[in-house]
């Protein structure tokens, strides 16, 4: 959208109060799907298998299933679910257990995928979800962009509901990672469009606000509650899946956005949504009429009616550099960030609790983010807290070449809990800057690089793995190096006492050092 358009229309907005009944009514409505929506990917966590062969509860679990075909066979070992990826033999015939897991789930499994083990095909099933995000961001963008943002934001909740519900009959693993291969495509296209249209109803002042509310984090505690109800992981997808199905008819409460009609000369339906959004918020505006025609002027004197795609992200070298900049800053945040998660899930060493506590703890920082881009702006706001984050991080590493890192776990967990504070602040911050920085015609486009890189981030956090292996090989190479010298200190002792010493017996030596 043009400046003169813009501009027009954040008078209007202002005037008629940023953050009124109209904008108050979307960002709600908006919010409670965005939660629906964490939950549904969160699920996939929560219902991660890791079959375990010497699990004595696995013959009670069989449930007498069969072969589906000579492809297939029955893999009927007890699967566990943990938030700490740690499953207890002892704890495993436990439904009433709130230790290292949550329920039990049991699936056909190919017999050229049993040569792997849970651990690997949890991993697949994430970054098979993950990877769905990514393409549906991509893809439902585009659609935002071109088609609106209402209806094609309620086809893709539609769609990640239903296929969502169908995970819970699913009979092989195959059928399970590509029903949450289609969910993530549906949720990744839902999460840009519905982050974008609020923010374009509502006034500059208040986009801080909504953006680090946090609101998406009630997904998390919906899930946790629903797992409370029912250990049952087909159960829970139907359950879910149901709960988020009467928020559907909020789509009678979501208008579509009035700048991207207005983009689209679209100009009596723009000004119906302007004039509706006047009578909400009950704020007269003056000179409305004149704004309406200088809009709708400026549109028609400078646009063209044409359908952008994301070539359009490469079509100035101040649009290139945004792109790069931003793809930078939310790829490192994110991968920085679920690294620093992994750390900080087990709090309470309560599979409930520690589900959602790490993202409630993060909240009051984020909304102390607020208050310093309100005094400082965006652009100090971000640099601020990635500089804190990046100070707690780097006390972790003086820690660890100190050797002090194993004695003091806590001092770890606290420095990694407050460095996640800090990133997830940023992210916050970077997601109003993607909002912002791009035009109408290719807003929905532009924050869904941000949200790809996000996405990208939280695949790439899951190959730093090998630094734990380094860290273990570093550790046990260090003790053997110690030993080594010590053994070496005293064969050195006895060969100086037989050669230059001629008092000291040799066998008496050799027994002392327990030769």
């Amino acid at each position: 959208m043009e400046d003169g358009s813009a501009q027009a229309l954040e008078v209007i907005i202002s005037h008629s109060d940023q953050f009124g009944f109209f904008q108050k009514r979307t960002f709600i409505a908006t919010s409670f799907l965005q939660a629906i929506t964490i939950s549904v990917l969160v699920y996939t966590c929560v219902a991660t298998p890791e079959p375990s062969t010497d699990d004595p509860c696995t013959v009670a679990s069989t449930n007498g299933a069969e072969p589906l075909n000579e492809t297939f066979t029955s893999f009927n070992q007890t699967v566990s679910v943990a938030s700490t990826n740690i499953a207890h033999t002892s704890k495993a015939c436990s439904s009433t257990d709130t230790g290292s897991f949550i329920f039990i789930l049991t699936l056909h499994v190919p017999k050229w995928l049993r040569p792997l083990d849970g651990l690997t095909l949890s991993e697949y099933t994430v970054f098979g979800q993950v990877s769905g995000v990514i393409l549906g961001s991509l893809i439902g963008a585009f659609f935002g962009d071109v088609y609106g943002r209402r209806k094609p934001m309620f086809v893709y909740f539609i769609l990640m509901l239903v296929f969502h519900i169908l995970t819970g009959v699913a009979v092989s693993w195959p059928v399970f990672v590509v029903f949450r291969i289609i969910v993530g495509l549906a949720a990744g296209a839902f999460l840009v469009v519905s982050v974008v249209m609020p923010m374009e109803c509502i006034g500059q002042d208040w986009r801080d606000v909504c953006i680090c509310s946090g609101m998406w984090t009630m997904g998390v505690v919906f899930l946790s509650l629903e797992t409370l109800i029912t250990e049952n992981w087909r159960y829970l997808a139907f359950l879910s899946g149901a709960i988020g199905t009467p928020f559907i008819g909020t789509y009678y409460l979501v208008p579509e956005s009035a700048r991207w009609l207005l983009c689209q000369q679209r100009f009596k339906s723009s000004e119906s949504g302007i004039r509706e959004m006047i009578s909400c918020n009950e704020h007269a505006v003056p000179g409305v009429t004149s704004l309406l025609d200088k809009a709708r002027a400026s549109v028609v004197g400078h646009m063209h009616h044409k359908k952008y795609t994301y070539l359009d992200l490469c079509h100035s070298v101040d649009r290139i550099k945004w792109t790069i900049a931003l793809v930078y800053v939310c790829l490192v945040a994110s991968t920085v960030y679920f690294c620093l998660a992994e750390k900080t899930r087990r709090i309470t060493e309560n599979a409930y609790v520690d589900r959602f506590l790490p993202y409630i703890v993060d909240l009051p920082l984020t909304w102390s983010a607020v208050v310093v881009n309100k005094c400082l702006g965006r652009r100090w706001c971000l640099f601020l807290y990635a500089v804190a984050s990046g100070f707690a991080s780097l006390s972790i590493i003086v820690l660890d070449m100190t050797g002090n890192l194993q004695s003091m776990p806590n001092m770890m967990k606290g420095l990694a809990i407050f460095g996640k504070l800090g990133v997830t602040a940023t992210l916050s911050i970077i997601t109003i800057s993607a909002v912002e920085m791009f035009p109408t015609v290719i807003r929905c486009m532009g924050t869904a690089t941000a949200l790809l890189s996000a996405a990208a981030g939280a695949i790439m956090s899951k190959q730093f793995k090998f630094l734990v292996s380094f860290f273990t090989f570093k550790q046990q190479y260090e003790h053997i190096s110690k030993d080594i010298t010590v053994k070496g200190f005293h064969w050195c002792r006895i060969v100086y006492n037989i050669l230059f010493d001629p008092n000291v017996n040799f066998l008496s030596t050799t027994k002392n050092i327990g030769l």
